[in-house]
């Protein structure tokens, strides 16, 4: 009993304090830094998923002949369908620029060379 009131006061504080928060900014400032942090979670979630495509057609080439090429090659094709449904939202959204790029593709060349190396020795 003592825990279910103790659990129900916290959660009262903090309704009531972010309410208060909530209440210190402006509308359309507070609009504005929902868009900002949405545009950078959804930045982030594209540099994500190119990685992922990278990374997934590594893996399908390399373990083409071992029992999880099947798998590797069917995600790196989920992968490449997927590719092209983002780049249509990218684009309706004005963030084609947001896509695999350099600094990704050579971080994900790296962990390759560095797996490819740790399986060599």
């Amino acid at each position: 009993m003592k825990q279910l009131i103790t659990a129900i006061l916290i959660s009262y504080v903090l309704t009531v304090s972010a309410f208060a928060m909530s209440e210190q900014t402006p509308p359309s400032q507070r609009k504005q830094q929902q868009n900002e942090a949405y545009l950078g979670h959804l930045k982030y979630e594209y540099h994500n998923r190119g990685r992922t495509y990278l990374g997934m057609r590594t893996a399908a080439k390399y373990s083409a002949d071992s029992d999880r090429g099947t798998f590797f090659q069917a995600y790196s094709d989920l992968e490449n369908i997927s590719r092209s449904a983002r780049a249509m939202g990218r684009r309706r959204q004005g963030l084609h620029r947001f896509y695999a790029n350099r600094r990704i593709r050579a971080k994900t060349a790296i962990e390759s060379f560095q797996r490819e190396s740790i399986a060599a020795h």
